[in-house]
C-alpha cells in the first residue's frame, strides 16, 4: 500500500449520516493551511468586489479568488474587496505543495501508474 492511500482530501470529509454517506464541506482540513504572503495587491475600481479578477491578475487564473478570500480571512469574499484595501495574495506554490501532500491520486491515474 503506498503512502498516498492514507491521504485524505481536504475539501471535505466524507460522513455516514442515516445509512447515507455525506461530504461535509465546512469541517474540513482546509482551515489548517498556513501559506506565506506573497506578495501585497492594491485593489483599484475595475477589481472592487471581484476576487476572481484578482486571481487572474496575479496568478493567470480566475480559480483561485477563493483561496486569496481565505488567506486574508475574509468573511464576505466578493464585498469584502473595496477599492484602496491592500489585500495579501498568498504563496500560490506552497498552496500546490499543500494540495499535494493532502489529497489522493484520482483511480485512473493510480492505474496508470501500477
Amino acid at each position: 500500500m503506498s503512502s498516498d492511500t492514507n491521504k485524505t482530501k481536504f475539501f471535505y470529509k466524507e460522513k455516514e449520516l442515516n445509512d447515507y454517506r455525506e461530504l461535509d464541506y465546512l469541517d474540513t482540513t482546509l482551515n489548517t493551511i498556513n501559506l506565506s504572503t506573497s506578495d501585497v495587491f492594491v485593489v483599484t475600481a475595475p477589481f472592487e468586489y471581484r476576487p476572481d479578477l484578482i486571481s487572474l491578475r496575479v496568478f493567470g487564473d480566475y480559480h483561485y479568488g477563493w483561496l486569496i478570500a481565505l488567506h486574508n480571512n475574509f468573511l464576505d469574499p466578493v464585498f469584502s474587496i473595496t477599492i484602496g484595501k491592500e489585500i495579501d495574495i498568498p504563496d500560490i506554490d506552497e498552496y500546490f505543495d499543500f494540495f499535494s501532500d493532502n489529497t489522493f491520486p484520482r483511480s485512473r491515474d493510480k492505474k496508470i501508474q501500477e
